[in-house]
């Protein structure tokens, strides 16, 4: 392909390198000055026509065709190369002037044969002149007295050159400029070239004669003629400069020069400009034209959409003359008034002969109106067509005045409106048909609609707005079934049913309606939907009264004459049955309510309130752990004063009465526990929780209440709560959960025992502490068994069969772990009180820790874990509870750690023992809290899940193992934990355990 570009531009130059040769021989056939400068150079016209069409990338064919004209006729061979590079400097220059200019080709419009004539010829050709006459100068092949001769010779021949050979080319360029009137137009250049002749051959003295003929073909042909014209008779009129004849005949060459350029200059400016002027009016002549017919069709098409759009839409257009008081009509309102169209002569009184006679008189005084005060108006009347039918006609007129404010005619349209009439009857009978009040309102919220019921109702409405009669209703949105206010006439309000519909579209027939609203007393209704509600209310509390008697009541009773009997053991069975049928009695009321919100339960009056007790006068003892009790009930207070007090290690500091005491004295005392009611005046326990926590970060609240766990349990722990505990329940539970949550109540009770008190179940509080531990330890399995056995249930049959083998897979390794967790029971029991029997057997602890981490692939799925592990550790431990430990620490690193961050979980052997350790990137453990990390129900203030049990466990079994679990010091951020494991124990049981 560029090849071929190449060879097309290559030729392309040798053809016009040809050509300018070719033009520069015919002019040099008349140089006058040294052989080499002449009056017409054809060639810069060729040269300016060739880069205008086809790009000045041709300049080399100009500068070769200069070199081969030039080079016979010196002065030296680098003279000619400057003359050449000028001659095709020369047009380069032009087309860029031009282009600049927006110059056409076409020359069509005069700026365009302004801007050839200015910047093509005169401005561009300067160049080459310049350049040539310098050369020769400079070569001293030309005197210095000739100069201003021979440059005016040189630039006026190419000057002429472009305006009589670049035009004609631009016309072969450019096909639609060919005429078609060929015999004018070979008249014409005929007649051109006989003159032309004539005066070439001295036969004619007058130059004059030539020009007729050239104006002619200009203002008559255009371009494609008078160019021809114009090279024929510059040329003649060179020929006769140079031979000196004619017109020429006895002057000197400066003399014939000037004469020559003006009279040629002023020969090609004429016809240019003539022929573009005549192509510049024939263009608007036609675009004229063509604008004409395009407004005549427009109009025709105009009329015709009128008309048709007359016929649908029933309208007709009018007009009456006042000084003829004639009456014209179009066709559709000859058809409104049952006429056939154009089928007679209309005048005033014709037309009120068509006008039903009732409505006669309105129409002459409305017209009378129009007339004398010049107002346009509207009228709605019937007309009698010529077989008795009778129509309905909505009338408009506009008076149409002169300069002088004279009315000289009446304009106006008609449009049927009987359908709309009949229709708004019909409407009319359907709404005073109804019970319910109806009112239509306009777009500004006027009523311009309204029945005999609305009227009733509200009062006279029409013209008001309808926020006078429904203050609250919202115009712009539809409603349905809405109970708003209603104002009746008096000002007294009632409740009202209201349904709001906007009209499709606005109802010219009363006024614009473009909304309706119907609406309902329904005080009769509300009133019968109270008075059902007070019998429902008064029936439920009846209920809820003998319910209360039968359940609770009776066993208080019950209970009082079992203890005035001396039957403590009947009265207190009595008391607690009586406790645990009250609380379902409460479940039962609040059985279908939608919650219990911080706030719900503040009481408007307290149980027994008493203010909040101060602090004992006496001086006690300080104890490490210290108290606050919140509850309204002075009883409760006095009992759970009474319980605390008889624990070791713990002191109360203060009683509240309300949620705000409790906010107080929590930020005052900064108490380590506080048991908190919820139901109390002022502010409930649910609203002070958060309060409390933020005054007092340190507190450690109990939540004690009567409200049973299904109802606020779960809301109290997720408020923050550290426990949840019911009113009324064994005393010995709450003491335990004390002695749990704080080590220094444990050590207390270890050091000063309470009095034996005689109990039939000695060692229930290492029981109850066995049963948090193993429903902390199945909690896992019990979880994924739930899943898993949910999602086959619900989805196995769309699941693939090697998902459904790894479900069962999981199943059964938790199966495993519930089975020998429920046969460690007692393992466990006896963890708890110092011992565990551990099944010791020589385990690789790398293979050991690979398969944890595949059974925890869904626990660590966002945290990479790098396992590094010495190849081939070995020792004699209990791979099931070491696994335990694995998987706590495991899981508390996931829990802990940023998603994403990885986990190291290493093992190596140092000395005599292996080291087991795990890493993450968490927030890692204030100094202040290590000494509590391993104790029991320690969560350290996380609200993450967990009851604190897991590192407790996990470094006990390490205790068992004869080694030991440790947070070891890291770097700034995260946590390592190393359990540290002897590789072989030293006891003859872990021996014999070995060798079997």
């Amino acid at each position: 392909m560029v090849l071929v570009r190449s060879g097309r531009w290559a030729a392309a130059v040798l053809a016009l390198a040809a050509a300018y040769y070719l033009g520069a021989r015919l002019g040099l056939e008349f140089a006058l000055v040294r052989g080499q400068v002449a009056p017409l150079w054809p060639s810069t016209g060729l040269a300016l026509a060739a880069m205008l069409r086809f790009g000045v990338r041709l300049w080399p064919g100009a500068l070769l065709g200069s070199l081969a004209a030039n080079a016979p006729l010196g002065p030296s061979p680098l003279a000619v190369l400057v003359i050449a590079a000028g001659a095709a400097a020369a047009p380069a220059v032009s087309v860029y002037l031009l282009r600049r200019a927006a110059f056409r080709t076409d020359l069509a419009r005069l700026r365009d044969v302004v801007a050839l004539v200015l910047l093509g010829a005169m401005a561009g050709m300067a160049v080459s002149a310049t350049v040539g006459i310098t050369t020769l100068t400079t070569a001293g092949a030309l005197p210095g007295d000739q100069v201003l001769t021979a440059w005016s010779v040189w630039w006026a021949g190419d000057a002429t050159g472009v305006l009589v050979f670049a035009p004609p080319l631009l016309v072969l360029f450019n096909a639609r400029q060919q005429t078609t009137q060929w015999a004018k137009a070979t008249a014409l250049v005929t007649g051109t070239l006989a003159l032309s002749t004539a005066v070439a051959a001295g036969q004619l003295p007058w130059l004059f004669v030539i020009f007729p003929m050239v104006i002619w073909s200009a203002w008559r042909l255009g371009l494609a003629v008078v160019s021809a014209c114009l090279v024929i008779a510059t040329t003649g009129t060179t020929i006769a400069a140079a031979l000196g004849a004619g017109p020429f005949a006895g002057q000197d060459l400066l003399n014939r020069m000037v004469l020559l350029q003006s009279f040629n200059g002023a020969l090609v400016l004429t016809g240019l400009l003539l022929a573009a002027a005549a192509a510049e009016q024939r263009t608007a002549a036609a675009l004229s034209e063509r604008a004409g017919a395009e407004l005549e069709a427009r109009v025709t098409e105009r009329t015709a959409m009128f008309t048709e759009a007359e016929r649908v839409g029933r309208v007709g257009s009018w007009e009456r003359d006042l000084a003829t008081d004639a009456v014209t009509w179009s066709d559709q309102m000859f058809r409104l008034y049952g006429l056939v169209p154009r089928s007679r002569e209309l005048d005033y009184r014709t037309v009120l002969s068509y006008v039903h006679p009732e409505d006669r008189d309105a129409i002459i005084a409305s017209n009378d109106r129009a007339l004398r005060e010049h107002l346009d108006t509207e009228l709605a009347h019937r007309v009698v067509w010529p077989d008795g039918t009778i129509r309905w006609l909505n009338r408009r007129a506009s008076v149409v005045v002169d300069k002088s404010g004279v009315a000289r005619k009446i304009v106006g349209t008609a449009q049927d409106i009987t359908a709309a009439r009949t229709a708004a009857a019909e409407t009319r009978l359907l709404l005073e048909s109804g019970t319910d009040a109806i009112v239509g309102f306009d777009a500004d919220g006027e009523v311009t609609l309204v029945n005999d019921r609305a009227a009733d109702l509200f009062g006279e409405l029409t013209g008001q707005r309808i926020a006078r009669a429904l203050p609250d209703l919202d115009t712009g949105n539809p409603v349905q079934g809405a109970e708003l206010t209603g104002r009746r006439p008096d000002g007294t309000e009632f409740p009202a049913e209201v349904t709001l519909r906007p009209l499709p579209e606005p109802d010219g027939t009363f006024g614009g309606t473009v909304a309706v609203v119907v609406a309902r007393d329904i005080t009769r209704r509300k009133e019968a939907e109270s008075a059902r509600r007070q019998l429902q209310d008064e029936h439920r509390r009846r209920q809820q009264a003998l319910e209360i008697n039968d359940n609770v009541i009776q066993g208080l009773a019950a209970a009082l004459y079992a203890l005035e009997s001396g039957e403590a053991d009947r009265a207190e069975r009595t008391l607690r049955r009586t406790l645990d049928t009250a609380r379902e009695t409460m479940r039962n009321l609040l059985h279908n309510s939608t919650g219990i919100a911080p706030g719900d339960l503040v009481r408007r009056q307290p149980a027994e309130l008493a203010p909040p007790a101060p602090p004992a006068a006496e001086a006690q003892p300080a104890a490490p752990v210290t108290a606050v009790i919140a509850d309204d009930s002075r009883e409760v207070r006095f009992a759970l004063r009474a319980l605390l007090e008889s624990l070791p290690g713990i002191t109360v500091v203060g009683e509240v009465a309300d949620g705000v005491e409790a906010v107080r004295v929590a930020g005052d005392r900064q108490p380590d526990a506080m048991l908190l009611d919820l139901a109390m005046p002022v502010m409930d326990g649910l609203e002070a929780l958060p309060l409390i926590l933020a005054a007092s970060p340190g507190t450690k609240v109990i939540v004690v209440s009567g409200y049973g766990r299904d109802q606020v349990a779960e809301q109290a722990l997720r408020l923050g709560a550290t426990a949840y505990v019911e009113k009324g329940g064994s005393t010995r539970l709450l003491a335990n959960l004390l002695a749990d949550l704080f080590s220094e109540i444990g050590r207390a009770r270890t050091e000063s025992p309470p009095a034996p008190v005689a109990d039939d179940h000695p060692g229930l509080d290492q029981q109850a502490e066995l049963a948090v531990t193993c429903a902390h330890e199945l909690r896992t399995p019990i979880t994924a068994l739930t899943s898993i056995t949910e999602l086959l249930l619900t989805q196995s049959d769309r699941l693939p069969s090697a998902t459904v083998h790894k479900l069962l897979g999981t199943t059964a390794r938790s199966l495993r772990q519930m089975d020998r967790l429920v046969q460690d029971l007692a393992d466990a029991g006896r963890l708890l009180s110092g011992g565990l029997e551990l099944l010791l057997e020589p385990t690789d602890l790398g293979e050991l820790a690979r398969t944890v981490l595949g059974e925890l692939g869904e626990l660590s799925g966002d945290h990479p874990i790098e396992l590094r592990a010495e190849p081939g550790v070995v020792a004699g431990v209990d791979p099931f509870r070491i696994r335990q430990i694995l998987v706590n620490l495991l899981g508390n690193a996931a829990k802990f750690s940023p998603a994403g961050s990885p986990i190291r979980l290493g093992i190596a052997v140092a000395g005599e023992h292996v080291e087991i350790s795990v890493s993450d990137r968490g927030p890692g453990i204030p100094a202040e809290h290590r000494d509590r990390l391993f104790g029991k129900f320690e969560r350290l203030g996380s609200t993450r899940s967990g009851t604190g049990l897991g590192l407790y466990l996990s470094k006990e079994i390490a205790k068992a193992h004869q080694g030991d679990l440790v947070l070891a010091d890291g770097g700034p951020g995260g946590c390592t934990f190393v359990l540290s494991l002897p590789i072989v124990l030293g006891d003859r049981a872990t021996a014999r355990a070995l060798e079997s």
